[in-house]
């Protein structure tokens, strides 16, 4: 008998069930059986099953679901992480684009103003030289007046003598007088001519300075689309104004030229 109180047995087909333990008082025979027993080998089958089935071991098989067990974990463990990474990136992804967004909508507002700067600083620019170009053209009238009224002064501080005058100073002074007036006339129509000029010169600029706004405007449209820093907008903004200055001085000299011929 062994530590455990059984017995070593050797089982075989035509021995009938009995207890394994040495000490049992009960001993029975097959002939006693109201119903024959079924030994073990009934119950486990033949020897090859056996071998078959010994291979298969209830350990292993709860070895196996340990190890798969301890797998699953692991993989969920894994997707766990990536899950809660995936996550992190999302969280700082909408971080950074709720930021971008913010310095869209400044930089944004920032380019209207300059814009809008713009267009009212071109506006100004326009008004004022309407009022400079009035306020010459009335300067010329008041001295071509001016100058009417020293003629006329000059002619009545140097009369012609009465006993001097006779047929042929009379003719002279008709024919000054005839040249004088045709001396007026053309006068009138080259002031005439050159106010028409002037006022058709007058029209390009504002036509050709609205045309600058809007193409201004337009540019810094598609500019602040298509890039996000303030220093190109500064830049812009001043080759514009360079231009615009270029461009105002260019129609000042015609102007002058016009009026000089």
């Amino acid at each position: 008998m062994t530590d455990s109180g059984y017995s070593h047995v050797s089982f075989s087909k035509d021995l009938p069930q009995s207890s394994l333990l040495l000490h049992s008082p009960i001993i029975r025979s097959l002939s006693e059986f109201k119903h024959a027993p079924r030994t073990l080998f009934d119950e486990m089958g033949p020897l090859d099953r056996l071998s078959d089935t010994s291979e298969s071991d209830p350990y292993d098989t709860d070895v196996d679901w340990q190890v798969l067990v301890r797998r699953l974990q692991k993989e969920n463990a894994s997707l766990v992480s990536s899950l809660r990474g995936a996550q992190a990136d999302l969280h700082r992804c909408r971080l950074e684009k709720s930021e971008l967004e913010d310095i869209y909508a400044r930089q944004a507002d920032a380019s209207d103003a300059i814009i809008l700067r713009l267009r009212n600083a071109l506006c100004r620019q326009i008004q004022e030289k309407k009022e400079d170009r009035a306020n010459q053209r009335a300067l010329e009238a008041r001295l071509r007046e001016s100058e009417l009224d020293r003629q006329m002064l000059r002619t009545l501080q140097h009369p012609y003598p009465t006993t001097l005058v006779d047929k042929t100073s009379r003719q002279q002074l008709q024919t000054l007088q005839s040249e004088l007036d045709q001396v007026a006339a053309r006068r009138s129509e080259l002031l005439t001519s050159i106010r028409t000029t002037q006022d058709q010169v007058d029209q390009l600029e504002v036509r050709a300075e609205h045309n600058e706004i809007a193409q201004l405007v337009g540019s810094h449209r598609v500019e602040r689309r298509n890039t996000t820093s303030t220093e190109m907008w500064q830049q812009a903004l001043w080759t514009a104004q360079q231009q615009a200055q270029r461009e105002s001085q260019m129609r000042m000299d015609l102007g002058k030229s016009l009026r000089t011929h």
